[in-house]
């Protein structure tokens, strides 16, 4: 088992999952449909980047539960429309 990415192809949400590596679709847990598993350049090698603990320490405010993976990270930048996906 390893932890990919998935992104939901109707909702757009992006989640991990722990999967068999041959697992190519997901069902995305905000509304059901088909994810497709995103694949990296690295996708047997899931840390962290080095800039990710930083980048928290200055967008989250004081009393805000910690971010504690890339998924929520990026759920963290869309729900306060830091960005905009294309």
């Amino acid at each position: 088992m390893i932890l990919v990415d998935f992104e939901c192809s109707f909702c757009a949400v992006i989640f991990e999952e722990s999967v068999d590596s041959a697992i190519k679709f997901g069902k995305c847990p905000e509304c059901g449909n088909i994810a497709n598993r995103i694949y990296t350049m690295n996708s047997g090698h899931r840390a962290d980047p080095a800039w990710l603990e930083s980048a928290v320490e200055v967008l989250q405010g004081d009393g805000e539960r910690p971010i504690e993976s890339r998924s929520e990270f990026n759920d963290y930048l869309k729900k306060n429309n830091i960005v905009q996906r294309c």
